[in-house]
């Protein structure tokens, strides 16, 4: 495929509204065809080639500015989030204040992409027809090189700007995503009379996990028909945690088995059934950990704390990732086994099948025989 079709399929696909801001390559290309050179022609096609550096710069400058202008105002409100948090505003209000930021981080950072395109192409479409260029007037590089090594310079420029935008708006992503985290971590449910509810979660060995339970209702004290009891027991059938008879409580343990721990909920049998609200949070792991001892004990800021939050949770996810390869190497020496299990017992079951086929030939030829059949 020829360059210039290549160049107007990829315009249309990166970004179809900017296709008059790009190097018009089609006329630049037109015009060396009527080479070799004249001076009139070479003039008129450096007049040309200048109009669309300057029509791409001035592009450029203006985009820059609007990406300058978006990066300050996120700047300002992650500023103002800053002072919300240190007010102790509650996690739940600061949840679409946080989605828009995110919201707006990510279409910066598409647009970013489109604009680094934009460049790209630019510069490969320049240094297409300025070769050509150089080939048909015989110049050896004379206008190529220099002009490339301009608006080559210019071009890493901007790529490292992006750069560094991109590094600082990953960081300050994770430090939000970090703080929004806490807000899926409790749940309500519904318990009837009579009936068990059990809830799993899964926890490695030498983790911490806490729990904390709550039954919702306004009578008070609680009536014996709103107490549940609860068993809380490990992977392999040990208690880590019993209430009997209960309206709330907590629990906190250090795992020390791998695998699904079981939270059972059960409500005593009541005449006329009541059905229950239960409040239940479980965390483990960095998010077991309470943060506000340490923001005391440290004297550090919100912002140190979140940094802390955020370097836990690094070390979480690696632990985590170790662990998930060691199941998978345990899930794939299963998959083996299973597999060489299987064609063990194929061949058998062939075996057998060619065995019984033979004992009935053989029965049938000794029966044809006796009776003279044969």
């Amino acid at each position: 495929m020829k360059f210039g079709k290549e160049l107007r399929i990829r315009i249309e696909q990166i970004l179809p509204a900017w296709r008059d801001y790009y190097l018009c390559y089609k006329t630049l290309k037109n015009i060396l065809k009527h080479f070799p050179v004249t001076a009139d022609l070479e003039n008129r096609f450096l007049v040309i080639l200048n109009q669309e550096l300057v029509k791409i710069n001035d592009f450029y400058l203006d985009a820059e500015e609007e990406f300058v202008i978006r990066f300050q105002d996120l700047n300002e409100r992650i500023e103002r989030l800053r002072e919300i948090i240190r007010g102790g505003t509650l996690r739940s209000e600061l949840q679409d204040v946080i989605i828009g930021i995110l919201i707006d981080f990510d279409n910066i950072k598409g647009n970013l992409v489109v604009l680094k395109n934009y460049c790209f192409l630019n510069y490969l479409g320049l240094t297409k027809i300025l070769k050509k260029h150089d080939k048909r007037t015989g110049g050896g590089g004379s206008l190529r090189i220099p002009i490339i090594h301009l608006v080559g310079s210019t071009l890493y420029k901007v790529l490292t700007w992006k750069t560094l935008v991109r590094f600082r708006t990953i960081i300050i992503l994770a430090i939000l995503i970090s703080w929004s985290l806490p807000l899926v971590w409790a749940m309500r449910f519904d318990l009837k009379s009579g009936s068990t509810k059990c809830i799993t979660e899964d926890i490695k060995s030498s983790s911490m996990t806490v729990g904390k339970y709550t039954v919702i209702t306004d009578i008070k004290p609680t009536p014996e028909s709103h107490k549940i009891t609860i068993r809380v027991t490990s992977p392999h059938g040990n208690n880590y945690h019993y209430s009997d008879h209960v309206d709330s409580g907590t629990y906190a343990f250090t795992a020390a088995e791998t695998g699904d721990y079981m939270a059972c909920f059960w409500a005593p049998d009541h005449k006329p059934m009541v059905t229950l609200s239960i409040d239940f949070d479980w965390k483990s792991g960095v998010a077991a950990k309470d943060w506000s001892k340490v923001a005391k004990k440290g004297q550090v800021d919100v912002m140190e704390v979140e940094l802390k939050k955020l370097y836990e949770t690094v070390i979480s996810i690696h632990d985590e990732m170790f662990y998930l390869r060691e199941r998978e190497e345990e899930m794939q020496a299963l998959n083996r086994s299973t597999n060489s299990n299987m064609a063990t017992f194929s061949f058998l079951s062939l075996l057998v099948c060619l065995s019984v086929a033979g004992l009935q030939l053989w029965h049938l030829k000794t029966f044809f025989e006796r009776k003279k059949l044969l």
